[in-house]
């Protein structure tokens, strides 16, 4: 099995099938020659893991023609993963039938933060989390019941990329766009 990741926000016609919109994508991200209709054979055989990410950024009128679609292309797809924010998909209360399961990531646990950090070795960030109040503020629960910054993953590391004491990190923004600069600081 071949996982392959598409953005669910490039499905734009509502009436296409998830098939052929796999398809196309196949050839508009990786090439190839149609006429082999290798991606088709590929589908037909089910040796793709479509990994389709995004359900919950088309607006919930987009993600309702989304949902009836992925349920027509699940029926005789069994293997694909479906990724979507918890809230979201709750909030407009949509099914995904024919699914094999579900998996809900959890935010992270005080404990496991500060494993992490101790095995990558900056166990001075778990430090800085307990006592700074910008980074504390990053690890509670915001106004609208998402888990805090410092608890998903992605930031956790983006965060053990590039603290330093002296440079405070006060928001997503901030954090990102050290982020960036860091990265870009590399390829000079």
């Amino acid at each position: 099995v071949i996982p392959v990741l598409f953005e669910l926000s490039t499905w734009r016609d509502d009436k296409q099938s998830i098939h052929n919109w796999l398809i196309e994508q196949l050839y508009d991200l990786h090439g190839g020659n149609r006429k082999s209709k290798i991606y088709e054979k590929w589908l037909e055989r089910q040796i793709l893991l479509p990994l389709l990410d995004g359900l919950d950024e088309l607006g919930l009128e987009r993600q309702e023609k989304c949902t009836v679609k992925l349920n027509e292309f699940a029926r005789n797809y069994p293997q694909m993963v479906v990724c979507c924010r918890v809230k979201e998909f709750e909030t407009v209360n949509i099914k995904l039938r024919y699914l094999k399961g579900a998996v809900c990531l959890q935010p992270l646990a005080d404990g496991q933060i500060e494993a992490y950090l101790h095995s990558i070795h900056r166990s001075e960030l778990w430090s800085a989390m307990q006592t700074n109040p910008n980074l504390q503020a990053l690890l509670k629960t915001t106004p609208e019941g998402d888990p805090g910054l410092l608890r998903v993953p992605l930031f956790v590391k983006l965060t053990a990329d590039v603290y330093d004491p002296n440079e405070p990190i006060g928001s997503k923004k901030d954090l990102l766009e050290k982020y960036i600069e860091r990265q870009l600081s590399f390829d000079q």
